[in-house]
């Protein structure tokens, strides 16, 4: 079996849905070719799954987590008679292999995740499974915003890979520690707990217990984003719900996250999913 595979995804526009769902079949041959560029990640529940590309191959066991991201010709084969496995499906612009090396000296920039075709760590396929499953139920119910709280999601399953192939390659070196994932993690959830009010990063940094700069440094090195970039994208993603769940006008919309400005508002929507409001609004 070939040694793990380490790459890069980007997503240069908003990200949207191709698919969330629960597999459940018996042996197969998949055969992905160059159409269109995707990232799958999916735990397997039952079975085991062998990837092919060129010449190299893996063989991902049952309980662990894959991903893989097309265009790059691959095949994705099973000779078990009962193979179970929950799957999220996301459209990406752009993929590219990446060395240890490039890890150790990578740069983020928004927008981009350095993923691993196999990851076998038992805690971060537990939460991660998690994560899939509740996205797949998200994704299949009759939300309005189904689509927005799916990407929000899988986006959060790429952010902690990212975090796991740092710490792994710089082997739990200063690039990024255990402890510095956590406090990124940490930050993160409380942001996505208090998006219905005005947040500042001090505030932020406070709770995660380290300081704001050492905050700063190791979420722009995990996310690609600075802390107030991120909550400007989580409020935007709750304004997009509240649009059309709650039919809320763009001035309440704007006053339920904590933008009393709605310009402001309006600037922030259109920066962060490519369209304004009233785009949005006619689409949904």
């Amino acid at each position: 079996m070939s040694e793990s595979l380490y790459y890069k995804a980007v997503c240069k526009r908003f990200p949207t849905m191709i698919s969330a769902r629960n597999l459940r079949l018996g042996s197969y041959v998949y055969d992905f070719s160059r159409h269109f560029s995707w990232c799958e990640v999916g735990f397997i529940q039952k079975g085991r799954i062998r990837e092919y590309r060129g010449d190299r191959e893996w063989c991902h066991e049952e309980g662990c987590i894959y991903t893989f991201a097309t265009p790059a010709p691959l095949r994705h084969y099973s000779e078990d008679t009962e193979h179970e496995e929950v799957i999220l499906m996301m459209r990406i612009q752009e993929w590219q292999p990446v060395t240890r090396e490039e890890i150790l000296n990578w740069e983020p920039r928004p927008g981009e995740f350095l993923l691993k075709n196999q990851i076998s760590d038992p805690a971060l396929c537990r939460s991660l499974e998690l994560l899939i499953k509740r996205g797949v139920e998200i994704y299949n119910s009759f939300s309005p915003v189904r689509e927005q709280l799916t990407v929000s999601l899988m986006l959060e399953i790429l952010a902690r890979i990212t975090e796991h192939v740092i710490r792994e390659v710089s082997d739990g070196g200063a690039n990024l520690s255990p402890r510095d994932s956590e406090h990124c993690r940490r930050a993160r959830t409380y942001i996505r707990g208090q998006l219905t009010r005005k947040l500042t990063v001090e505030e932020v940094a406070g709770h995660t217990g380290i300081s704001y700069s050492r905050l700063s440094h190791v979420f722009r090195q995990t996310m690609g984003m600075t802390l107030l970039e991120y909550i400007n994208r989580e409020k935007i993603r709750l304004v997009q719900e509240l649009l059309i769940s709650e039919r809320l006008t763009p001035e309440e919309a704007g006053n339920a996250v904590g933008v009393e400005d709605v310009k402001y508002l309006r600037r922030l929507f259109r920066k962060y999913t490519g369209m304004t409001i009233t785009q949005y609004i006619k689409m949904h």
